[in-house]
């Protein structure tokens, strides 16, 4: 097992992601351009698009690594689990508001939503990151069964890389063998996390449980600190000879901008483990530790809550000051609420993003 500042740097790192979720996402739907372009944008948007979901995946991937083996019937029911969740997600922030008119057509509008169809259709089948965590999870479940080696799975991750933006130009005419290829290689604002590259996030996660079981299940500070600046300067790099286009989106990022996010949330990661080891536990630890353990209502909460209060605060509206405000309401309606649930809920329940060894 992992020893308690390695476990508690994992818990600590993802938490202060969750920490930021509700305002990252409060700004990206109420906030007009110039404060998204301005000092909170800039900042909220580096710690999402560095670390951001990318650590995520790539604790998703480390915790199949090095927890215990799944049977089939196990897998299929979490694959099944998750999908449904990101659908149900789906209907509850998006349709319902839809259905009574807290959607306005600016919304539709920006999330490029056709008029000419069921427009409830096109917004229960957005694309987002529980569709990708399905099958990233299945996928993961599948590769640490059939390909035992290291050395295979760096060679996968390899080919991963390299065919992701050769996958982004395929097309079906048929719309519903369109729709689920989408989900493997569309772009926003249909799908958000397309299988093609994100997948690359969760084996790089095998491969890094795979070198921290070969050391004794212990995190070798120095090394992770090394791959991560190795990958962030060659993915920089690799990004400058690619075309303009494979890099110009953060969900659909080429060979070298995948590799660079990688290396940072990597980093991110080793980060967090170095704090966890020279700073005593305190009130702000034990704070985002809690966060950590409460992903799952945390996520869905925050955009049920967010999209729900459109009516309230308006679609790219507010200024510098009012976004302020909202981000503090949404954010501590966010924790509160899913706090109460945390200790009220379920004693079997689904845990989405309970990132632990259970997965």
């Amino acid at each position: 097992m992992l020893v308690h500042s390695e476990s508690r740097g994992l818990a600590l790192a993802r938490g202060f992601i969750v920490l930021i979720m509700p305002a990252v996402h409060t700004v990206l739907v109420y906030s007009n351009d110039s404060v998204k372009s301005g000092w909170i944008g800039t900042i909220l948007g580096f710690l999402a698009e560095q670390p951001g979901a990318q650590l995520f995946m790539l604790q998703m991937g480390l915790f199949i690594g090095i927890g215990r083996s799944k049977t089939m019937q196990q897998v299929t029911r979490r694959f099944m689990l998750l999908l449904l969740s990101g659908y149900t997600l789906n209907f509850l922030r998006l349709v319902l508001p839809y259905w009574w008119g807290g959607l306005p057509g600016t919304f539709l509008l920006h999330n490029q939503i056709k008029y000419t169809t069921d427009v409830a259709l096109q917004l229960f089948l957005v694309g987002d990151i529980l569709q990708f965590a399905a099958l990233g999870y299945l996928f993961c479940q599948m590769t640490q069964r059939f390909l035992p080696g290291i050395y295979l799975k760096i060679v996968l991750l390899i080919v991963l890389l390299v065919i992701s933006p050769l996958t982004w130009s395929l097309r079906f005419s048929h719309p519903v063998c369109q729709y689920t290829w989408g989900l493997f290689n569309g772009l926003p604002p249909q799908v958000f996390f397309p299988f093609f590259p994100w997948i690359c996030y969760p084996v790089a996660g095998l491969i890094m449980a795979q070198i921290v079981n070969q050391t004794h299940q212990r995190f070798k500070l120095p090394f992770w600190i090394f791959v991560s600046v190795l990958s962030i300067v060659g993915g920089y790099a690799i990004s400058t000879l690619e075309a303009p286009s494979w890099n110009n989106n953060f969900y659909r990022l080429g060979v070298g901008g995948t590799i660079f996010h990688l290396g940072a949330a990597i980093a991110w990661t080793s980060l967090f483990i170095f704090l966890a080891q020279k700073v005593r536990s305190n009130i702000g630890f034990a704070f985002i530790e809690r966060l950590s353990s409460n992903i799952t209502p945390i996520y869905l909460l925050q955009w049920i809550i967010i999209i729900w209060l459109i009516p309230l605060f308006g679609f790219n509206k507010l200024g510098s000051s009012a976004t302020i405000v909202a981000i503090g309401a949404t954010t501590w309606i966010c924790f509160g609420f899913s706090f109460f649930l945390r200790k009220n809920k379920p004693k079997h329940s689904l845990g989405i993003f309970s990132i632990n060894k259970k997965i």
